[in-house]
């Protein structure tokens, strides 16, 4: 096959394309969302088995981080610590007002998170002296 021709083709079946939907759908067409030339604008969406991570510091500052329901905590507060540049031991991690040892290979399905709106891990700076 021609390469150049089956641009043309694709250019064709594109076009044709663009003009059956606009008739059938005259006022909601938006080549952001049906793509175009270029790729696609809209923002990638986790898989279906992802959860959606939500660390939440004491200031009330959220950080979000897409993961499996069989990931590690540990990965997740390893890489939270190295954003906010912390040393990973200085910090406390909590889930329904129960620490959570992180080191201990558990994961979040472990934990019971589901990853809902209302979900959240917090993180606390831990504090030392008298």
């Amino acid at each position: 096959p021609d390469g150049d021709l089956d641009d043309e083709r694709r250019a064709a079946r594109r076009r044709d394309a663009r003009a059956a939907v606009s008739r059938l759908f005259p006022t909601t067409y938006d080549p952001d969302v049906w793509g175009g030339e270029g790729e696609s604008k809209l923002p990638p969406t986790p898989a279906a088995s992802d959860v959606t991570v939500c660390i939440r510091s004491m200031d009330r500052e959220d950080t979000y981080f897409n993961a499996k329901p069989t990931t590690r905590v540990s990965e997740l507060t390893d890489a939270y610590a190295q954003k906010k540049g912390y040393k990973p031991d200085s910090l406390r991690f909590f889930f329904d007002c129960r620490n959570i040892p992180v080191h201990s290979g558990i994961t979040l399905a472990s934990i019971g998170y589901r990853g809902d709106d209302d979900d959240f891990i917090e993180c606390m700076q831990e504090q030392s002296g008298c």
